[in-house]
């Protein structure tokens, strides 16, 4: 005579509480991310290809390539290398001067 065994029912939950809470941890950086970076690049990325009555269209990437964009990229671009420089520079000397100044004890100077 054989038998024959019927599944059980589990009696785990759905839902497990301590992954929950595991998750919980990140939920403020989710919503910061979605109300601060995600919504408004997409606001921005879909608004780029619509007319202001909504309808679609390639006028406006098209228009980035005029003179007065144009000298406005190059302007920026000169301030975030100048500034970048400027801050590479300032680093240096001040990490220079920490390292050979002596505020350093003398093993962490041996690198």
């Amino acid at each position: 005579m054989s038998t024959v065994s019927t599944p059980m029912a589990s009696t785990a939950p759905l839902i497990n509480k301590d992954r929950v809470i595991d998750w919980l941890g990140i939920a403020p950086f989710v919503i910061f991310a979605l109300l601060f970076l995600i919504i408004p690049t997409l606001y921005l990325v879909v608004g780029a290809f619509l007319t202001p009555e909504g309808e679609f269209t390639f006028k406006n990437i098209g228009d980035l390539f005029t003179p007065s964009i144009m000298s406005a990229y190059w302007i920026s671009i000169r301030v975030s290398v100048a500034s970048a420089l400027g801050g590479a520079l300032i680093g240096f000397f001040l990490a220079w001067a920490v390292v050979l100044g002596g505020c350093l004890p003398l093993s962490a100077r041996r690198f």
